[in-house]
């Protein structure tokens, strides 16, 4: 269930507010056909949960705003996070196995925006913004590293969570032709663990698994609306980051950053239209590293291609 209004307060200052319920079930019913012995492993969550969303929207001027916002959001665990049956990944080669105690995450997010519209509209495509952000975490899902045989992989909630950080975007006009956006945020990420857990997880003072301190994005778009031309560059870089969590004494894998290089060029033709596309065109290395050295290392290499559709 869902409710929602936009109130204007006065002539600059607008609330949007709004709350919606949800009711979740998820259910795993795990069996070993090759051994009847173990039994069913049945994994449950079921979840009522409440999550408002507040806005506050303030009117600087004709061209800038100032924006605040709150809610509440949740992250749930897939079904073979949940189900406690080994797969190995398909990337990498490490066995995984899930964690029926697995709970849902809850994310307080709250944000303060200000945004500067230089042509005059948010319409246009142009803005430079300036923004802070925090988030909360509570039982945040992670990805860590179990210390068997082998090394496997599988899923922990750890107790809390929270980032802070700024974002920076801008996107500005050259003309009818040209429109070149960037954006960057930076996030300080530190994670939250139970008692229990300081005792099995090698590194306790840590940012949450998959946080990335800095990324960047960068987009430079052509158009030429007389020849029906149209091209986009897209750049996306991101730092280092962990990727799984050591536990009993094992280092922490980290994910090296790298940059992508995406591009897409389209000309239509009336109905017709052509589009050529190209991703992953740096094909930089997947690195993993352990304690500093190479763990595992992969490339997904680029991808062109070429296509014709037809519209009316």
């Amino acid at each position: 269930a869902y409710a929602m209004v936009d109130l204007p307060i006065t002539q600059r200052f607008r609330f949007i507010g709004g709350v919606r319920v949800e009711d979740s079930k998820q259910e795993v019913i795990t069996t070993d056909p090759f051994d009847p012995a173990i039994g069913v492993v049945p994994a449950n969550l079921d979840n009522t949960d409440v999550l408002p969303g507040l806005n506050f929207v303030y009117q600087l001027s004709a061209d800038q705003n100032l924006r605040a916002a709150v809610s509440q959001t949740v992250n749930r665990p897939e079904f073979r996070e949940l189900a406690p049956f080994e797969f190995t990944d398909i990337i990498g080669g490490r066995a995984t196995v899930g964690n029926p105690d697995l709970r849902r995450a809850k994310i307080l997010n709250a944000d303060l925006r200000w945004e500067w519209f230089p042509a005059g509209g948010a319409g246009d495509g142009e803005v430079i913004a300036v923004s802070g952000f925090y988030k909360d975490f509570t039982d945040p899902i992670e990805r860590v590293v179990e210390a068997t045989a082998q090394f496997r992989n599988s899923y922990e909630n750890a107790k809390g969570a929270r980032n802070i950080g700024f974002e920076l975007e801008g996107r500005k006009s050259f003309g009818p032709y040209v429109l070149v956006g960037l954006n960057y945020t930076f996030t300080d990420s530190q994670i939250e663990l139970e008692r229990g857990a300081t005792q099995i997880q090698t590194n306790l003072d840590r940012p949450l698994a998959g946080q990335s301190p800095h990324v960047a994005n960068g987009m430079l778009e052509l158009r030429n609306r007389t020849r029906n031309l149209f091209g986009r560059v897209l750049v996306n870089y991101f730092d280092n980051r962990i990727a799984d969590v050591g536990v009993f004494g094992t280092p922490d894998i980290y994910e090296e950053g790298r940059t992508t290089l995406d591009v897409v060029v389209t000309r239509t033709f009336g109905d017709w239209a052509l589009r050529l596309t190209g991703t992953n065109l740096t094909d930089e290395d997947y690195l993993f590293t352990q304690g500093g050295q190479p763990f595992r290392i992969y490339s997904e290499g680029r991808s062109i291609s070429l296509g014709v559709s037809y519209s009316r």
